[in-house]
This record gives C-alpha cells, sequence and structure tokens, in this order.
C-alpha cells in the first residue's frame, strides 16, 4: 500500500523511467513471481517450526533452492 500511494509516484516514474542493464535476468523465473524470495523473520520462523515441530526440512531446503534461483538470476 505504501508504494501505491501518490507522494511514492515520483520515484516510481524515475525507476520506470530507466532502462535495465542486463534486461535478460528480467527474465529469469523469480523475477516472474508475484511475490519475491524474502527472508522475513515470520519466514523464518515459520521454517524452523516445521523443523522443530516434526523434523520436516522441506521449507528449509525449498527457501535455499528459492534463495539459489535468485542468486543465479542476479549474477548467473
Amino acid at each position: 500500500a505504501l508504494y501505491a500511494d501518490a507522494a511514492f509516484d515520483p520515484v516510481r516514474a524515475m525507476i520506470l523511467a530507466r532502462e535495465p542493464v542486463r534486461p535478460e535476468r528480467l527474465q529469469a523465473d523469480t523475477f516472474q513471481r508475484a511475490t519475491p524470495p524474502s527472508m522475513l523473520v515470520d519466514d523464518v520462523e515459520g521454517i524452523w517450526n516445521r523443523i522443530a515441530g516434526s523434523d520436516d526440512w522441506s521449507g528449509f531446503e525449498a527457501k535455499l533452492a528459492d534463495l539459489e534461483a535468485l542468486r543465479l538470476a542476479r549474477w548467473g
């Protein structure tokens, strides 16, 4: 909601006016997602709760895969 506010319009206009340095990177799957990978406290706590509660490491492995995809998209 913060970025949808009219006060952000000048910043949005400056961002959209720029040309990407390496536009091919924008085709990576990680940049096509509705939301970017994150490491917010809630994300990490949720992963840890599944590990601690039922030895379920799938969320951790999925997070590592997300971060690796982001690294590859950025650095190739």
